[in-house]
């Protein structure tokens, strides 16, 4: 499945307010496209996807997140303490409204637990 056609291809207009898309082996996902994801979407969830740090990454660069986003699972990936990084970053400038974040499954150290909390 190709990730980016799919989230590109939900109209502007939508009323999708979930969007589970969870175990598929995506590997590397394209998280730029979260922000031309329609405002509509409140809950993503990305459990089970394969998803790495250099996927992760893309998150942090993305020019507009989608403020509306409210729950993001990412639990059962690959994301390790250098993920961490970039996410605590994006949660600081680019997600103010997310109240929910799954991280259950991924091979965290308590480096990067550290580093997300602070």
């Amino acid at each position: 499945p190709n990730a980016s056609f799919l989230l590109g291809n939900l109209s502007s207009d939508s009323k999708c307010q979930i969007l589970n898309i969870s175990n598929n082996p995506f590997g590397n996902f394209p998280f730029d496209v979260i922000g031309s994801c329609p405002s509509t979407i409140r809950e993503f969830n990305l459990a089970g996807c394969k998803i790495g740090d250099d996927s992760l990454a893309l998150l942090t660069v993305s020019s507009t997140a989608n403020s509306s986003l409210k729950t993001l699972d990412l639990s059962n990936n690959r994301l390790s303490a250098t993920a961490m990084v970039n996410l605590s970053k994006w949660l600081a400038t680019g997600s103010p409204s997310l109240c929910n974040l799954n991280l259950s499954g991924n091979p965290l150290t308590a480096k990067g637990v550290e580093t997300l909390i602070r």
